[in-house]
């Protein structure tokens, strides 16, 4: 699902033909959406972390051998990437948000700053898990 402005998602709910008995849920689903935009931006929207909001590299960049450590390490990478809500991102020399589209979006310690619809001019798209989590 690509993401899109608050009011592009409120203006195509009105086209897909707003019936009455539509109308409470189309208007729930127009809040979670808003809501969904609202939240401030944390680098595991974009990337895999750890609890503490620590990068996870990938298995083979941080062991060198099969071991018991490795598989659980495995294991909370996966779980730290089925959070990821957007596509195709990664950390640019270790300091610097890259979206899949090619651009550099900011420091990495600055993300907060930010909301997820300050980002929507950068046309990314959100994760399937993502879409179920937030009910989009």
């Amino acid at each position: 699902m690509k993401l899109i402005s608050c009011t592009d998602f409120v203006l195509e709910q009105e086209k897909k033909g707003m019936q009455n008995t539509d109308r409470p849920l189309r208007f729930e689903r127009i809040l979670k959406y808003a809501k969904f935009l609202k939240q401030p931006l944390t680098l595991s929207m974009f990337v895999p972390t750890d609890n503490e909001g620590n990068v996870l590299k990938e298995a083979y960049e941080v062991f060198e051998r099969d071991c018991t450590e490795c598989d659980e390490y495995i294991f909370r990478h996966q779980q730290a990437k089925e959070r990821v809500i957007f596509e195709g991102c990664g950390i640019f020399d270790n300091w610097c948000l890259h979206l899949e589209n090619g651009y550099l979006l900011c420091k990495t310690e600055d993300i907060n700053k930010y909301t997820i619809e300050d980002i929507i001019c950068h046309n990314l798209t959100i994760t399937p898990n993502a879409v179920k989590k937030y009910q989009l």
